[in-house]
């Protein structure tokens, strides 16, 4: 059951939360049927939800310690500035590399300098599918920018380094979509920091403003 408190009106309640989630899962099910055309194998949702902070600390899905992974990172021209970050451990980015640009796969841990060019054709596919549902649902106009890629360490006790979270600061909302193949591999996430404006415009939609709620009570005599 989901509850909801009213007199938090400065930040996001749990209808909202839920309405956040459900905007993401769309969203991320476009961007991974075209990682599954890149990847040339099966890649879907595993699971979505909304946080309300940054993540300080790396799923052990990533690797241990040391282990290096890529963040490919795009800031999103909406009526503020949303931002999307599709992170990828090495082995799943340096993969996906060989199949940009067609060659045999040999697993690596580290990065080539080429791959940084596949990486950005990912990020650039996968995220402005991402956005396709968004635009259609919200009646919004989208304009991402070009993608960012940038390569990371998992650092002690799984720390993450002060640049990815720096890039999640000054964000109220984290949308968070966990993806693997067709035997259950774990093979990224992407993470959706939508803007004020962004989210407000999902909450209408929703029906899940403190207007809409506001009125629903009401109509209940509540």
């Amino acid at each position: 059951m989901i509850e909801m408190d009213m007199n938090d009106e400065g930040g996001i309640d749990d209808l909202q939360q839920y309405a956040l989630k459900e905007l993401g899962n769309v969203g991320a099910t476009y961007a991974l049927a075209a990682l599954s055309n890149l990847a040339k194998k099966p890649i879907s949702v595993e699971s979505t939800e909304c946080y309300l902070e940054p993540f300080r600390t790396m799923l052990p899905q990533f690797g241990n310690v040391g282990d290096r992974f890529a963040v490919i990172s795009i800031d999103v021209n909406s009526a503020q500035l949303s931002r999307i970050l599709m992170i990828l451990p090495a082995k799943i980015a340096t993969y996906l590399s060989d199949m940009i640009f067609g060659k045999e796969h040999s697993e690596r841990s580290d990065f080539l300098e080429e791959d940084k060019d596949a990486l950005y054709e990912v990020g650039d596919i996968c995220i402005r599918e991402y956005f396709q549902p968004i635009i259609r649902f919200l009646n919004i106009e989208i304009m991402p920018n070009p993608p960012t890629v940038e390569y990371h360490e998992i650092g002690p006790r799984r720390s993450v380094s002060s640049s990815l979270f720096e890039l999640q600061s000054g964000y109220e909302a984290r949308i968070e979509t966990l993806f693997i193949d067709a035997d259950k591999n774990f093979q990224g996430m992407v993470c959706f920091l939508p803007d004020k404006e962004t989210r407000a415009l999902a909450f209408r939609k929703f029906g899940v403003d403190y207007e809409s709620q506001a009125e629903t009570f009401k109509k209940f005599g509540l």
